[in-house]
């Protein structure tokens, strides 16, 4: 088993040196045509590409110590003219202006207020268009002209179980008085 091992190994071995074989003849070749174009461009008077290899040195300049700068002196630098440096000013928050007489600011009540109210002065199920044909009606402005509000307010209220979905439209849905509990008396035994 051994052998068989190391006669299959040798076998890779002579393939891989075929190749290697193969790329250095490949590599010659470029090589030598790379070298007859130089020359080529060298006799037309062109110059040559550059061949790989480190740079070489240029010969007569040294380094050596910077020239010094002319025309500035040291010393202290000139002081700055206009504002001085210093800590920023406050923003004040402005105070809100006097209130206009005779005007006074509503809070707003929640659309599904809205709706249970008008849903309960109907003692039939509204559709959807006609609640907010209503609500127009009664003053609510609706956020950017949209009415979606009212469809959201339908939903949550229907998920509350407020309000009740017919074929005819929306409702206020029947809340069925629980029955109060009755009390249980238990004698006590007699002693």
């Amino acid at each position: 088993m051994d052998k068989r091992l190391v006669n299959s190994l040798k076998k890779e071995l002579k393939a891989f040196d075929k190749d290697l074989a193969g790329i250095d003849k490949q590599l010659k070749e470029k090589q030598q045509v790379r070298d007859t174009l130089a020359k080529l461009i060298g006799d037309l008077g062109g110059k040559p590409g550059k061949k790989p290899g480190p740079k070489p040195k240029k010969a007569g300049k040294k380094p050596g110590p910077k020239p010094k700068r002319v025309g500035k002196k040291p010393g202290p630098k000139p002081k700055r003219v206009g504002k001085k440096p210093g800590p920023k000013p406050k923003k004040v928050a402005k105070k809100p202006g006097p209130k206009k007489a005779g005007v006074k600011r509503r809070k707003r009540q929640p659309i599904s207020d809205w709706v249970v109210a008008i849903l309960q002065a109907a003692n039939t199920p509204l559709p959807t268009k006609e609640i907010i044909e209503q609500l127009k009606a009664k003053g609510y402005i609706f956020p950017d002209g949209k009415t979606t509000a009212v469809y959201q307010a339908l939903s949550r209220l229907g998920a509350a179980g407020l309000v009740a979905k017919t074929k005819e439209g929306y409702t206020l849905a029947k809340v069925e008085a629980k029955p109060a509990p009755v009390p249980v008396v238990v004698p006590e035994p007699a002693q």
